[in-house]
């Protein structure tokens, strides 16, 4: 597996412990990750793996697609993703989520042809340097985006979502383009109870996530406050996970005016539903004329998102 990461990326990819033979041995272990892989003679030429957070997740990350440069061109990525799609479908998974590079659109393209649909784009997302061997000449000097696909693999539950009304109509286009079961509104709520918060540092990103599990009077101070203090500490992506309910519609425009805008929805990635993520860029300029598309309606998407994306400072 080191082996592999090695030859399709050299010593760039961002999350380190996939160097690491043992780490990778206890997430396999402790079945936060099951991997599928693919070989030619007893060596490893593709991997591809569902990561989850716990036993209880109704969605998992289809995480870590590799493929040896000298095996591109043999359907491994699709014939991997078809397998773990089926494991997932047998042990209930409802879908499986998938950060594909906007680098080049080859594994956005990959994953529409096996069902999959465009839920977002996270903007500056990869670290810079991070290189792709045989598909790109060269390091990018600058962070690059990611799609976030989803790929159905059991029967969702029909909900009713409440979404901030800059963003419904964005919501409501990524539902119907991807045929999920969902009532789109925008009804708003008073936050009355007490926010709680939780923040995810992901430092070979140079990312956070915030995630709101519950949100009071003071969430967009809170939110703020948190904001501040990534900026201050030089962070590039600050992102914020939101439930979709009434009292979120009711503090929407407070998060815009931080600075937050449109990332990606995910569907049943909370215990209760669906996630809203937002995004904030600190500084970083996304590049879009770097940023590849796969379909016209990722491109439609894409657009709609960096319309809204605030200009980086000094640009």
């Amino acid at each position: 597996m080191v082996r592999l990461m090695r030859a399709s990326y050299g010593d760039s990819y961002e999350q380190r412990w996939l160097y690491d033979p043992v780490a990778i041995g206890e997430r396999v272990s402790d079945g936060t990750m099951v991997s599928a892989v693919a070989t030619d003679a007893g060596t490893i030429v593709g991997h591809l793996s569902i990561d989850l957070a716990s036993a209880q997740d109704k969605v998992g990350e289809s995480a870590h697609a590799t493929v040896d440069p000298s095996e591109r061109g043999r359907y491994i990525f699709e014939r991997l993703k078809t397998f773990l799609a089926a494991q997932a479908r047998d042990e209930g998974l409802l879908g499986l989520y998938s950060e594909a590079t906007a680098a080049h659109p080859f594994s956005q393209a990959g994953n529409l042809a096996l069902g999959a649909h465009e839920m977002g784009y996270l903007l500056g997302y990869i670290p810079s340097g991070v290189s792709y061997s045989d598909i790109e000449t060269g390091e990018k000097s600058h962070r690059l985006s990611v799609a976030i696909m989803y790929l159905k693999t059991n029967d969702e539950p029909g909900r009713e979502v409440h979404v901030p009304e800059a963003f419904a109509d964005t919501v409501t286009s990524i539902y119907s383009n991807a045929g999920l079961s969902r009532d789109v509104g925008s009804a708003a709520a008073t936050p009355t109870g007490d926010t709680r918060m939780t923040v995810e540092p992901h430092p070979d990103h140079n990312e956070i996530l915030l995630r709101l599990w519950s949100i009071g009077p003071d969430a967009a101070e809170v939110v703020g406050e948190r904001l501040s203090r990534a900026i201050d500490e030089g962070v590039d992506c600050v992102h914020l996970g939101l439930p979709l309910d009434p009292e979120t519609v009711a503090l929407g425009d407070r998060f815009a005016d931080l600075g937050f805008f449109f990332g990606c929805v995910v569907p049943e990635f909370r215990p209760d539903g669906d996630a809203l993520r937002l995004q904030y860029l600190n500084g970083v300029d996304p590049h879009p004329h770097d940023i590849a598309t796969a379909s016209d309606f990722g491109r439609a998407l894409l657009e709609r998102i960096l319309a809204d994306a605030p200009s980086p400072e000094g640009s």
